[in-house]
């Protein structure tokens, strides 16, 4: 839009080949464009507009009829808009800076509440230079249907991911309490066909048939934990992944070494349900699939990033694999809902899985 703006003006601004004022040959061209657009004077006034500056405020129950032409665009546009992150001052610091030719252009963020509700803002600002006179062209783009859109998909990604949690702690629970009693059963069932004599075959068939119950209870039982891992509640993220990968030990016997270099957990309090799910996620793939030795889980603070790496020693993963699958997907999709991103290395030595946070700002 900057670019595409920048331009049109550009062109307009361009004396005529013959005949026709330079002013209603801007006017025109900004007219037609879906921005609200203004132009500055050499002190920042306002000195131009164009029919959709106009329609902003002609739309509202009190309007300004003249726009603010003339006026200092700090000391008008400051009125009307709450600019986000930066403050009012460094706006205006900001426009002074393009207009001295010491930044080639600043983009900004804005609200503003009109009849219908509340504006979404991209503001651009750059420079022209015409005859040694600076333009500052301000450039307003109504982005509030795009940030409508982001919010929305952001909150169904949180309620299908959500809903997943959900669905996974029922099954998990499921296993534990209803599969894993019927397997112990099976196997009670079994101790009482032993017989005290007869054929080597049926004992070594019953035998085969105890074995084989152990295992599946066995795995019924680490698919129920990797499924229903502990609640953060009360606990913090950094004993509740300590707690949840001596658990995981405990039920795999694959040794998997924990180490958290965070001096500031506080900062993570709104990711430490993502990095929870992301760990049950990556090391129930370790297990499923890598047939690894050896497994590690990392957690290291930057200023402002954290970082989260789960390892192994496994048979490395398929890039295919690492494309398509769903708890991948669910792993990066929970990363990007934080800022944030999630990478997977696969190789002949192992799988790095890599995400990226930031951190909360600090108190």
């Amino acid at each position: 839009m900057e670019v595409a703006c920048k331009l049109t003006v550009a062109k307009a601004l361009r004396p005529p080949d013959r005949g026709g004022g330079i002013t209603s040959t801007i006017q025109c061209l900004i007219d037609a464009m879906p921005a609200a657009i203004v132009i500055l004077a050499d002190d920042l006034s306002i000195l131009q507009s164009n029919r959709r500056w106009h329609d902003l405020f002609e739309q509202e129950s009190d309007p300004i009829s003249d726009c603010g032409i003339g006026d200092p665009y700090c000391d008008f546009a400051l009125k009307l808009w709450e600019f986000s992150p930066v403050s009012p001052k460094q706006v205006a610091r900001e426009l002074k800076i393009v207009a001295a030719g010491e930044k080639g252009g600043a983009s900004l963020t804005a609200e503003t509440t009109l009849s219908d509700g509340v504006h979404h803002w991209a503001i651009s600002i750059f420079p022209l230079k015409i005859d040694n006179r600076v333009r500052i062209i301000v450039s307003h783009e109504d982005v509030t249907t795009t940030v409508r859109l982001t919010e929305e998909r952001r909150t169904r990604a949180t309620e299908l991911l959500t809903a997943q949690i959900e669905d996974r702690r029922h099954l998990g629970r499921e296993l534990h309490d209803s599969t894993a009693q019927h397997l112990v059963a099976m196997s009670l069932v079994l101790i009482g066909l032993q017989p005290p004599y007869g054929s080597s075959a049926i004992s070594e068939a019953v035998a085969e048939l105890k074995s084989l119950v152990s295992q599946v209870t066995q795995e019924v039982r680490i698919y129920s934990y990797l499924l229903h891992p502990p609640e953060l509640a009360g606990v913090g993220i950094a004993r509740a992944l300590e707690d949840y990968v001596k658990g995981f030990v405990r039920r795999t016997g694959l040794p998997v070494s924990f180490e958290w270099n965070v001096a500031q957990s506080h900062r993570l309090v709104s990711a430490e349900v993502a990095i929870l799910r992301i760990v049950q996620e990556a090391l129930g793939n370790v297990h499923r699939h890598a047939d690894a030795a050896q497994a590690w889980v990392l957690g290291n603070q930057t200023d402002n990033e954290f970082s989260l790496v789960i390892a192994d020693s496994g048979r490395g993963i398929d890039p295919t694999a690492a494309e398509t699958g769903v708890g991948i997907a669910s792993m990066r999709a929970r990363a990007a809902e934080l800022g944030g991103t999630l990478s997977i290395h696969g190789s002949t030595t192992g799988t790095l899985v890599i995400a990226h946070l930031p951190l909360a700002p600090a108190a």
